[in-house]
This record gives C-alpha cells, sequence and structure tokens, in this order.
C-alpha cells in the first residue's frame, strides 16, 4: 500500500520539482547555519563555521586543563598534603552533586 501511495505521489512533475526545492532549501539553510557560528579567540581573531566550533571546544579544554591543575597547586601552596586535597576534591564534588540533584528533583509540596 505505501509503494503504491509512494508511486503516485512521485508520478506527478509538479511533486517532483515540490521535494526538489524542499531538498535544495534544506541543504542551503544547513550551510547557513553551519557558517553562521562565531568564536572569538584571546588573541582577537574571528573563526567562523566549523572551524570555531572544534576552536571553541579547543580553547575550552585548554582552560578547563589549566583551571584544575591552578586550583591543586595553589592547595599545594597552601600547604595541604595530597591526601587533603583529594579528601576537598571529592568534598567539592559531593556537594555540587547534591546541589544539581536537588535542581533535578520535584519538591513534595
Amino acid at each position: 500500500m505505501l509503494k503504491y501511495e509512494m508511486k503516485k505521489v512521485w508520478q506527478k512533475r509538479s511533486n517532483r520539482f515540490l521535494m526538489a526545492v524542499v531538498i535544495i532549501l534544506s541543504v542551503v539553510f544547513s550551510i547557513f547555519a553551519i557558517y553562521s557560528l562565531r568564536f572569538v579567540d584571546k588573541d582577537g581573531e574571528e573563526h567562523s563555521g566549523i572551524l570555531a566550533v572544534r576552536a571553541l571546544v579547543s580553547d575550552k579544554n585548554n582552560w578547563k586543563e589549566k583551571e584544575v591543575t591552578g586550583a591543586i597547586k595553589g592547595m599545594q601552596i597552601a600547604g595541604m598534603s595530597d591526601n587533603e586535597i583529594m579528601t576537598k576534591i571529592i568534598e567539592n564534588f559531593n556537594v555540587t552533586k547534591e546541589y544539581v540533584l536537588a535542581l533535578l528533583t520535584p519538591q513534595k509540596s
């Protein structure tokens, strides 16, 4: 039955033309969406398109790595031992996890 309906739709020249137009418009708008992504790095250079996404992810990962290592170094400078640093990191993780769970859990009223 489906094969019959599809055959009926595709036999008309106007339907084929409209489907071609829809496909072409979909491709064009997809390209516009990809190239509308913009990212400005720390040097002020503007990246656009797929390269902008890659540059943004790369920059984000660099900052995350610096943030974590900087926090650990700060704790080491404060005179904390490795065991105390790990305990502090686990405590911070648990506090964050409890906060997120409190936000996501519906409140009973």
